[in-house]
């Protein structure tokens, strides 16, 4: 298991995520400043899996300047960043336009962090916000939606109609009669060309 890197200036807050973190099994670094967090990634950029990172810091550079000064010296830079930040609704939108992987608000629960963490290290798939709002769709519309939702998955994950197939555990021919049940036909021969 990889190392966690988790910068924020109050103190507290740092001695309490990398508690909850060593306790649920993960190595952690702490950094109380930008600079420090800096030096430690530009020394070893892949040493960290995840990193956590507060926005505003009591320093020149804040979080966001982290991750562009990342982003400059680092071009191929993907390591997952996770923002905690008291300010979510005035920054999220501007965070995410920056690379961040999520961005959670203060004050966060010990599940939240976790479920944030997994979701970087694909422990965890992605949330699906479909399963969260109630549809107005009749069961038969439902199903198709599902099916839908599985085979687009399955298309934008793979190189061909093939492999998909064999994602989706069917033949090619049932895949075909699934394209066109749902209306996706369209989309997938655009892909397949």
């Amino acid at each position: 298991m990889g190392e966690i890197l988790i910068v924020d200036d109050d103190a507290r807050v740092l001695a309490i995520t990398g508690e909850v973190l060593r306790g649920r099994g993960y190595k952690v670094a702490l950094c109380e400043s930008s600079h420090q967090a800096i030096k430690i990634l530009k020394e070893n950029l892949k040493r960290f899996e995840v990193i956590l990172l507060d926005w505003k810091l009591k320093s020149a550079i804040d979080g966001d300047m982290i991750i562009k000064i990342l982003h400059r010296l680092f071009p191929d830079f993907q390591t997952p960043i996770i923002f905690i930040t008291a300010h979510a609704k005035v920054s999220s939108t501007y965070l995410m336009r920056l690379g961040a992987y999520d961005i959670l608000e203060k004050p966060i629960t010990d599940e939240q962090l976790i479920d944030a963490i997994e979701r970087a290290l694909n422990k965890k798939p992605p949330e699906d916000p479909h399963q969260k709002v109630p549809s107005e769709l009749g069961w038969q519309e439902l199903k198709k939606h599902q099916m839908a939702t599985r085979i687009v998955n399955a298309v934008s994950s793979t190189a061909s109609l093939a492999e998909a197939a064999r994602v989706l555990k069917c033949s090619r021919r049932s895949l075909y009669r699934w394209l066109l049940k749902t209306g996706l036909h369209d989309f997938v021969i655009v892909k397949e060309l």
